[in-house]
């Protein structure tokens, strides 16, 4: 997936957060 451009807000602050959830889903091997 191509990065996008980030958007000035809470989106960013959203999509860091669902990339460090998964991030922990992947090391609990979830």
């Amino acid at each position: 997936m191509p990065p996008r451009p980030v958007a000035p807000g809470s989106n960013t602050c959203v999509q860091q957060l669902q990339r460090y959830t998964a991030c922990i889903y992947l090391a609990s091997g979830y």
